[in-house]
């Protein structure tokens, strides 16, 4: 009896585990030749335990629910339970099986996990492997993490034709969950290839980038009022951020700290962004060809688009994703529609869409490659937008170019202008530096003209106020005349009959600044002596200059010295020379000083004449008063001795 429970008991438990090993999913690879390098993604039916996080010792134990079957890779959204679609926050567990040929001692297989929207935990045989974030059946301790995996399957595992794979799922943050990422599984050399090409090929197209970056902004530097370089740096530097986070693991393994939540922050700004910088890039290129109201609506829904994103949880921004994908389709349909269908046959048209052709292209590529089972693993997106910003950039640097040719030659044209006008510049310098002199000089000769006529007319007042008294008149003339012309040494000779001799001799008038004893020597010259008596003989003007130390001397309160500097002026008047005017100082005469003196000679020399006549008229008439006085009293003494003689006469006739 306790045979026949055994065997039935035995015989059960087959049949369970029959049934279980019949229900198992399995993705059979046997036929795929990985030893040859080949790369094949995870697509098929999985086991699927909905709101169950089961390890491998649930599944020994039998511990689980019935399973759901779910397509590899794909959203658990899309699974239907009772009628109704399952929710996307939840937590479940995916159980599947490969069947792997054996490979070649030295090789193992191994497993590229892109960035998934869930936390998850994995199982290789038993054995956990990964855990990507913090999985958990609440939304409170699960924590997603934005990461990338590779994971290397044991060499134990190698062995066997069929490797179990369990994953704990789990999503509170993003619309789609599940493994919806296509899972890479292959040797560890062919993904380690693979893994390594599509590093180098963004890290090329980063580098690249950010090439175009600087050349763009050296563009805008050297041409301010052309704003397209500079919205085309903005644009590669979204580029390099979107495919530095999006596209690649490079730069997210320097980042463990980036959280799930920033990343895609940034991963959905750096594409709007984009966007728009391509958009004010487009604008600035065509500005005619698009009305600014345009842009200003499209910038303004792109500003308010950016701040959702900015400030709302990803769990709520993620759910309207579609308003940024429609906004980036927008953009570039209205890029290419309204814009290039106007400018065709502008330089640069079919380029810039050609590229913006391919980077569609691409995307295209991207999305449809897993749904229609011709995946590559070639990184389209990337490719797009390096060969759209290059193109673009292309088209700028055309652009610059040729604006540098047309610069260059209307720099041509410009020197030769510009050697004409400095040419002409330069003769009208001459011309109005002549002219300047011209007025400078005639200024000048006006100042000293009215220098010369403001003294004439000064000395000639004063020569009228002294009309009868020659000696006054010398004095006062000759201290005016120093003092106007800044004199330092002068005197004055008139020419007079000496009565002894009956000879003309010069006698001082009025001197300045000479010494005693050179006034007691030069009071009374001869005709004929010195300078002075050459300058009278002669008539004629003497300007001397460098004279001899102590030819005449300058007394002051500091002492006795020798004018460098000697004028010496005839007195001529219509009748004759009545006179020497000798002038010394230390500063040289001037042109207009010596004209002065001239015409100054000839007023004074006619004052002399004129005051010297006015004294000799004086004296003529006091002796002619003296004699009528003296006749006048020899008349009145006369007259009284008539009168004595009458009244003698009679006393006599009285007296007879």
């Amino acid at each position: 009896m306790r045979a026949i429970i055994l065997a039935l008991l035995l015989s059960f438990a087959f049949c369970v585990q029959a049934q279980e090993e019949s229900a198992r999913a399995y993705l059979d690879f046997s036929e795929k030749e990985f030893d040859a390098g080949r790369v094949v993604t995870l697509r098929g039916k999985a086991e699927f335990y909905w709101s169950e996080l089961l390890t491998p010792n649930d599944f020994r134990r039998a511990r689980h629910n019935k399973p759901l079957q779910i397509p590899l890779p794909a959203s658990w959204t899309e699974l239907y339970v009772d009628g109704r679609a399952l929710p996307a926050n939840g937590c479940a567990t995916y159980r599947f099986a490969v069947v792997a040929p054996k490979i070649e001692r030295g090789s193992e297989y191994a497993l590229y996990i892109p960035q998934q929207y869930s936390s998850y935990r994995l199982w290789i045989n038993g054995e956990e492997m990964i855990s990507v974030g913090k999985v958990a059946n609440n939304s409170y301790d699960a924590i997603s993490s934005p990461r990338h995996a590779f994971v290397t399957i044991p060499t134990k595992a190698r062995a066997n034709d069929t490797i179990e794979f369990i994953v704990q799922v789990a999503n509170y943050n993003f619309p789609q969950s599940g493994l919806v990422t296509p899972i890479r599984f292959g040797t560890h050399d062919a993904l380690t290839s693979y893994r390594i090409l599509n590093i180098n090929i963004n890290a090329l197209t980063i580098g690249a980038l950010l090439l175009l970056v600087l050349a763009t902004l050296i563009l805008y530097r050297a041409r301010r009022e052309d704003q397209a370089p500079f919205w085309l740096a903005i644009a590669a530097l979204c580029a390099v951020v979107r495919i530095a986070l999006g596209e690649s693991d490079l730069i997210l393994s320097w980042l463990p700290w980036l959280s799930w939540s920033w990343y895609h922050k940034l991963l959905y700004l750096s594409a709007i962004g984009a966007t728009m910088a391509l958009t004010l890039f487009t604008h600035c290129r065509y500005r005619r060809r698009l009305k600014d109201i345009y842009v200003h609506w499209m910038m303004g829904a792109g500003i308010i688009l950016s701040l959702f994103i900015a400030f709302v949880p990803v769990a709520i921004f993620t759910a309207f994703r579609l308003l940024t994908y429609l906004y980036v389709v927008l953009l570039l349909v209205l890029i290419l529609v309204h814009i290039f269908a106007s400018v065709s046959r502008e330089n640069g048209t079919y380029v810039i869409m050609t590229g913006t052709l391919t980077l569609c292209v691409c995307l295209a590529l991207d999305v449809l490659q897993y749904p229609f089972n011709f995946e590559s693993f070639f990184p389209y997106v990337t490719l797009g937008i390096a060969i759209l910003l290059l193109t673009l950039a292309y088209v700028l640097i055309t652009d610059h170019t040729t604006l540098a040719r047309a610069n260059a030659k209307f720099r041509n044209q410009a020197n030769v202008v510009r050697y004409d006008f400095e040419t002409k510049i330069k003769q009208l310098t001459l011309e109005n530096e002549q002219q300047q002199r011209r007025f400078a000089t005639e200024q000048t000769e006006q100042k000293q003209q009215v220098w010369v006529d403001s003294g004439i007319a000064m000395l000639s007042t004063l020569m009228a106020q002294n009309q009868n008294n020659l000696k006054q008149l010398c004095e006062q003339t000759l201290a005016r005349l120093t003092k106007y012309m800044r004199v330092n040494a002068a005197i004055l000779y008139v020419a007079r009959i000496d009565i002894e001799t009956h000879s003309m001799k010069l006698y001082m008038q009025a001197n300045f600044g000479l010494t005693l004893e050179q006034i007691e020597k030069y009071t009374v010259l001869d005709e004929d002596q010195g300078l002075i008596g050459a300058c009278y003989r002669d008539n004629t003007f003497q300007h001397i200059s460098n004279l001899p130390e102590g030819f005449i001397k300058i007394s002051s309160g500091l002492g006795e010295c020798t004018p460098p500097a000697l004028l010496l002026m005839p007195l001529q008047s219509t009748a004759g020379v009545v006179g020497v005017l000798e002038l010394g100082r230390f500063e040289d005469f001037q042109e207009f000083e010596v004209t002065f003196v001239k015409r100054i000679a000839v007023i004074l020399a006619n004052n002399l004449i004129h005051t010297k006549n006015n004294e000799d008229y004086i004296v003529a008439m006091e002796n002619l008063n003296d004699e009528i006085r003296k006749l006048g009293q020899q008349i009145e003494d006369q007259e009284n001795y008539r009168e004595q003689l009458e009244a003698e006469l009679e006393e006599y006739r009285r007296g007879r």
